[in-house]
């Protein structure tokens, strides 16, 4: 198939969609398909780049104000043209944006069948504008749910990463075909091995068991009650705390960390490498991910990839990842004392944990990537063969 992915996100830009994104691309590359993406430029000028197979048109783009690394293109104009030449069999639209707006406006006039992935949980988009408070943002959350089921509804098929995602937009109007499909995760890439002493001696890690974080530190990631759990943990089990990743709030979590006293017992490692991603976890004990607002977490993925015990919110869709008391725990949002003890009792459990991880890796097995290449491959000729659908 001849096929077209268009995003607001994709790689270099960090985040989690737009890591989906690229694995979609990358993995229906392999399977021989031609793949093309149109996506924000890394630079204030569009220009064409291949990597992986994949032939990506990066559109001139500027930075989000206040977010570091996220960039979005204002005036995609040079879409309509691009579609033209690339004549695709299909088009697999990722974002409601500005890119993706101006995808389906032309995707519909030369009525070529389109795919959406709602990526998008309001709140969280939401959480990127500084400022802002919860009583505004609940002011204008109904306002943008409607902003992305209109699009959704404007499509021909539409897909979410998990059962949650696709309850929450037939609850907030969604009319079109649907099907839940995982973002995948690369089970080679991500699996369990030994530990990798130059990370070690890299970051310093101590020889204690270790509780991970990874991905954006930003406000709805909720990092700030993980610290404020560690006090509590540390006064049954020595242990240390490791969080990777950058974000708008990094700096307010290294205060509280120096405010609590507990400077030695955690490290911030900021981004790291492609290279070193997949070995931090297996120098974990532990994951956590007290996020209030995930539609699927692909680190908590990798992290299942990984054969760890996770223990996560019990918000939104993480309970899909994480079934409380087999491969981890749930805990209420925002509850440090449920948290400090759910990852007390992992720790302080050899036999648990050793029957988590098991069970983390039993779990993983239906989002491997391989599966939701296939998955796509099946909606698109779906939609490819049947002639009468709506545009």
């Amino acid at each position: 198939m001849n096929i077209l992915i268009s995003t607001d996100s994709f790689p270099p830009q960090i985040i989690g969609s737009s890591y989906a994104c690229y694995n979609l691309a990358l993995g229906l590359a392999k399977k021989d398909h031609k793949v093309s993406v149109i996506c924000p430029s890394d630079k204030y000028y569009s220009y064409q780049d291949k990597i992986d197979g994949i032939l990506i048109f990066r559109i001139s783009s500027i930075p989000i104000p206040y977010i570091k690394n996220i960039r979005f293109s204002l005036f995609p104009l040079n879409i309509p043209k691009i579609i033209k030449n690339i004549s695709p069999d299909i088009i697999h639209i990722q974002h409601p944006f500005f890119i993706g707006q101006k995808t389906l406006t032309y995707a519909k006039k030369f009525k070529i069948p389109i795919v959406t992935t709602n990526h998008l949980l309001p709140e969280t988009f939401l959480m990127f504008i500084p400022k802002m408070g919860s009583s505004v943002i609940s002011k204008i959350l109904n306002p943008s749910w409607k902003f992305v089921i209109k699009f959704c509804n404007k499509c021909n098929f539409v897909t979410a990463p998990t059962e949650t995602a696709v309850e929450l937009l037939k609850m907030h109007g969604l009319k079109v075909k649907y099907q839940a499909v995982s973002n995948g995760i690369d089970t080679d890439r991500f699996r369990p091995r030994g530990k990798n002493k130059n990370l070690i001696e890299k970051f310093h890690i101590p020889d204690l068991p270790i509780v991970l974080y990874t991905g954006r530190i930003s406000e709805e990631k909720q990092i700030h009650t993980l610290i404020q759990a560690i006090p509590e943990i540390l006064k049954k089990v020595n242990c240390h705390f490791v969080i990777c990743g950058d974000g708008p709030v990094r700096a307010q979590l290294e205060n509280m960390v120096l405010d609590l006293k507990i400077k030695d017992k955690v490290s911030f490692l900021g981004f790291l490498t492609e290279k070193d991603l997949p070995f931090i976890y297996n120098l974990a004990d532990v994951y956590v991910m007290p996020s209030i607002c995930e539609l699927q977490s692909i680190t908590t993925l990798e992290a299942l990839a990984s054969a760890l015990p996770v223990v996560a919110c019990n918000k939104y869709a993480l309970k899909e990842l994480v079934l409380d008391g087999k491969n981890g725990f749930l805990f209420k949002p925002a509850d440090t004392n449920d948290l400090s003890e759910k990852i007390t009792k992992i720790l302080l459990d050899e036999e648990l944990r050793e029957r988590m991880k098991k069970e983390s890796l039993k779990i993983v097995k239906k989002h491997s990537l391989e599966n939701t290449i296939k998955q796509y491959e099946e909606i698109y000729l779906n939609l490819i063969n049947f002639k009468n659908y709506s545009t």
